[in-house]
C-alpha cells in the first residue's frame, strides 16, 4: 500500500509539473523531463484544440479534492441549459464521493497498519465498507463548482471542489456512526485503538495534510 501512495504521490506530481511546462524531476537520483501533456475533451478526442488542463484531472492545490462532472449535450438538455448544469455538478459531486472513499480505504490500510491489527480481510472490508457506504454525493453539502467549460460538442465540464475541513467532517460524521452501529464488528477489529488511529488521520485531513 505504501508504494501505491508513493506512485500515486508521482503521478499528482507529473501531472502538476508537465501542466506548467517543460520541467525536471529527480527519481532514484536520476534526472527525468517532463514535457508539457495535452489536455484531450473527452467527449472529443478528435478535436485538436485542447482543453483545459482541469478537464483531465490537473490538480487544483493543497487541501483541495477536486473532481470533473459532465453534463452531455442531449436534445433536452440542449433546450434546457440549467438541465445540463445540474446534471454535471451532480455528476461532479458522485466523482468527489468516489475520490473520498479511496482515500478513506487508504487510510484504513495505515491505520491498521500502526495499530498492528491482524482481522482477517473479511472483516476488514466490513469495517471499510460501513464507513465507506455512508459517504454517498447527497452528503457532500459543501461541494461547489470552481470552473465550467463547453466542449466543441457542446458537452458540458464542470470542475467541482471540496476543501479539506468539509472532507474530513464528512469522513468523521461517517466513521462515528459505524462506529455506534456497528460495535460489535468494531470490536473484533480492535476497534478502539483503530479509531483513534483514523481519528488523529481525520485531523491532518482537516488541516490539508
Amino acid at each position: 500500500m505504501k508504494k501505491f501512495i508513493v506512485l500515486m504521490s508521482l503521478v499528482v506530481l507529473v501531472f502538476s509539473l508537465a501542466a506548467c511546462g517543460t520541467s525536471t524531476i529527480k527519481v532514484d537520483d536520476q534526472d527525468i523531463t517532463l514535457e508539457p501533456i495535452e489536455c484531450r475533451w473527452l467527449d472529443a478526442p478528435e478535436i485538436e484544440s485542447p482543453a483545459p488542463a482541469w478537464v483531465c484531472d490537473e490538480p487544483v492545490g493543497d487541501g483541495i479534492i477536486s473532481a470533473v462532472g459532465i453534463g452531455r449535450a442531449t436534445p433536452a438538455t440542449n433546450r434546457d441549459p440549467a438541465l445540463k448544469k445540474r446534471i454535471a455538478q451532480a455528476n461532479g459531486r458522485v466523482q468527489l464521493a468516489d475520490q473520498l472513499k479511496i482515500q478513506v480505504q487508504n487510510m484504513f490500510n495505515e491505520a491498521s497498519t500502526v495499530t498492528g491489527s491482524t482481522i482477517d480481510d473479511e472483516t476488514y472490508d466490513l469495517v471499510t465498507d460501513s464507513v465507506t457506504s455512508q459517504i454517498t454525493d447527497q452528503k457532500l453539502s459543501g461541494s461547489r463548482p470552481l470552473k465550467s467549460t463547453i466542449s466543441p460538442k457542446g458537452t458540458l465540464y464542470v470542475l467541482m471542489v471540496l476543501d479539506a475541513k468539509t472532507a474530513g467532517k464528512a469522513v468523521e460524521e461517517a466513521i462515528q456512526s459505524s462506529f455506534q452501529n456497528e460495535k460489535a464488528l468494531w470490536k473484533i477489529a480492535n476497534g478502539e485503538r483503530l479509531k483513534n488511529e483514523m481519528d488523529e488521520r481525520i485531523a491532518k485531513m482537516k488541516e490539508g495534510n
